[in-house]
C-alpha cells in the first residue's frame, strides 16, 4: 500500500528512456530507435505513451517574449492502456520519415520528446537531442 502512495507521487514511479538508432541524421534519412519503459515500486498502468518530433526555430517576431518557437513536426502514440507490473520493463519501438517534413528553418537538431502518460501517478518525460545534418 504504502508503495502505490509513493507512486502515485512519482517516487519510485514509472521511468522512461528514448534510445535513439543514430544520434545524428541527414533530411533524406529515418530517424529509429526505441522506448523502454521501466516500472516502478508498484503496478501501473500507462495510459498511453507520445512522440514527438519537434524542429526549434529563431522567431522571427523580434518585438515577441518567446525568442524561439517549435515546430511540431510529427505526433504518433505508440502504447495505450497498458498494464506494467512492479519493476516489469517493455520496450517499444518506432520510426519518423525525416524527408517527409516542412522545416520552417534550416535546422541544427531536432528535439525528440517522450511522454509517458501514467494513470493516477506522475507521467514520466524524456527528451533527446537529435544533430541534423
Amino acid at each position: 500500500m504504502f508503495e502505490n502512495i509513493l507512486a502515485s507521487i512519482g517516487i519510485n514511479s514509472v521511468k522512461v528512456e528514448t534510445l535513439v538508432k543514430n544520434k545524428s541524421i541527414h533530411s533524406n534519412d529515418t530517424l529509429e530507435g526505441i522506448v523502454r519503459i521501466e516500472g516502478g515500486s508498484s503496478a501501473q498502468t500507462i495510459n498511453k505513451i507520445s512522440l514527438t518530433l519537434v524542429e526549434r526555430y529563431e522567431n522571427p517576431d523580434k518585438n515577441s517574449q518567446f525568442p524561439v518557437l517549435e515546430n511540431e513536426l510529427q505526433t504518433f502514440t505508440l502504447h495505450t492502456n497498458v498494464e506494467l507490473k512492479e519493476h516489469q520493463t517493455i520496450t517499444e519501438e518506432f520510426k519518423f520519415n525525416i524527408y517527409e517534413y516542412e522545416f520552417k528553418s534550416e535546422p541544427k537538431h531536432l528535439i525528440l520528446k517522450t511522454h509517458a502518460y501514467v494513470g493516477y501517478s506522475v507521467d514520466a518525460y524524456d527528451e533527446d537531442k537529435i544533430v541534423f545534418k
